[in-house]
């Protein structure tokens, strides 16, 4: 049980619209999309609400409804208001969208920042022991591209932030994370800072408040999922939230499940009302939703299958999150697919990569994930590792590096792609669309497209056949 935090109050941000994350937040704001089959603003919610938070802002913006709605009940005991940002202006100006209605010490927490209820805690402490004005988190992340790691002096006051690029899945320390417990007095600064700005930076105003006031950090060695970037987005939830959601959750199988004698499972697992395991199914490390039918010599290993869904017969599913009434069919492997909404993978398909509601793959469709030169990498002890390029994926119309060298694709909405698809790493499929029999997408795809071969046959008569 994690030790209730002494702040009381907390102001979550949730009005970005998110247009990195394009074609996946076109339908619905930025934090309403989910990690782990959680949407964002919820997970933010249940950390402060674990962490003792009772009275919670939550700054929104367009979409409000479809947020609302994402959010889901009301926590019993909690009181949640929304207040809403005409403009997305920034998290700073969020803040003071809320500073009529603060009092004394409060928690920030941007939505779209996945923290655990015990680093909330160890912020909420820091302040109260010390005379700062504010304190901010920080804690340990191996997602891409640029972050901002802490630097403090000898009694762990903030001096600078600096900017590191973290490519390939390397794991850096003291990198700031979306969360800070601040007294009242830190809106004065924040009114100064936004004050001229038509937009702000939540790195650049902790790097400014430093210069300005007494602000500590913690030094956690917990992780967290920041998502600001569409592979973010697909590997946001792997493994950090999926490892805290089964840490607070004990091993539990349901008796009304239906489990075959040949099935067999091990390690840590949910397996809820209604789940059926047919002989020859492997399971381990996964969470099974209720109504969930895992056919015969399927193997399903840390995942989160939502409620009503069809994995196999002799499936492959790793690394993987589904929602409610997916499917996955016969002979399909699955490695590290994250899909926002009900989708369908017809036999025998080979796919990774983020997918949203509505999208189908039938026959012997398949995503790769590398692509470009490969280095050969040969270590001390004589083994012998490869490399390819860094992949680049086109953000906000700019084609940029991920720093990763293994990205798969990005599929929206109700999108169709028929038999023989092939999609190359880091390419987008915008909503809509219809891809034909056997096209290779190497390149990005607009929204509505429909995208064919035009086949060129070469008929002529048969004389020139030799015959014996």
């Amino acid at each position: 049980m994690n030790k209730p935090a002494a702040i009381r109050q907390a102001v979550v941000l949730a009005a970005g619209p998110g247009k990195r994350l394009e074609p996946f937040s076109l339908t619905r704001p930025k934090c309403a999309l989910p990690l782990a089959n959680r949407p964002m603003v919820r997970l933010a919610v249940e950390s402060l609400v674990e962490a003792g938070v009772e009275d919670i802002l939550i700054v929104v913006g367009d979409g409000a409804e479809l947020l609302k709605e994402a959010l889901g009940p009301q926590p019993e005991g909690v009181k949640i208001t929304y207040l809403h940002q005409a403009k997305a202006a920034g998290p700073i100006h969020a803040v003071l969208e809320a500073r009529d209605r603060l009092a004394g010490e409060f928690l920030i927490l941007c939505a779209d920042c996945f923290v655990p209820p015990e680093m909330i805690t160890e912020t909420a402490e820091l302040l109260g022991e010390t005379n700062c004005t504010c304190a901010t988190a920080t804690g340990v992340c191996d997602l891409p591209l640029y972050h901002y790691q802490a630097e403090c002096d000898n009694t762990g006051r903030l001096t600078q932030l600096k900017q590191v690029q973290i490519e390939r899945q390397r794991t850096e320390t003291n990198i700031l994370t979306g969360l800070a417990a601040a007294r009242k007095d830190v809106l004065e600064h924040m009114l100064k800072f936004a004050a001229g700005r038509q937009e702000d930076d939540w790195e650049a105003f902790f790097g400014y408040l430093a210069a300005k006031a007494d602000v500590r950090v913690t030094s956690s060695d917990l992780k967290f999922a920041h998502v600001d970037y569409l592979w973010e987005l697909w590997e946001g939830d792997h493994p950090v939230i999926r490892d805290y959601l089964f840490e607070k959750t004990a091993s539990y199988i349901s008796p009304k499940a239906k489990i075959a004698d040949g099935a067999k499972i091990e390690g840590h697992h949910v397996i809820e009302d209604d789940v059926v395991i047919e002989s020859g199914a492997f399971i381990k490390d996964s969470w099974l939703g209720r109504g969930t039918k895992v056919f015969g010599n399927s193997h399903v290993g840390r995942c989160i299958i939502g409620h009503d869904c069809k994995i196999g017969p002799l499936a492959t599913v790793e690394e993987s999150t589904f929602p409610a009434d997916s499917s996955v069919g016969k002979f399909v492997n699955c490695w590290g697919v994250t899909a926002l909404g009900r989708v369908g993978f017809g036999h025998p398909c080979h796919v990774s990569g983020l997918w949203d509601e509505g999208t189908g793959a039938t026959a012997c469709c398949s995503t790769s994930e590398r692509r470009g030169l490969t280095e050969r990498i040969v270590g001390a002890d004589g083994k012998v590792t490869h490399r390819s390029d860094v992949i680049k994926v086109r953000t906000c119309g700019e084609l940029i590096s991920s720093g990763l060298d293994s990205v798969s694709c990005f599929v929206g909405r109700d999108v169709t792609l028929t038999i023989g698809v092939k999609i190359m790493p880091g390419r987008i499929i915008g909503p809509e669309s219809f891809i034909g029999p056997n096209v290779v997408v190497g390149h990005d795809v607009p929204a509505n497209t429909y995208l064919t071969l035009k086949q060129d046959l070469d008929s002529r008569p048969a004389d020139f056949i030799r015959r014996e």
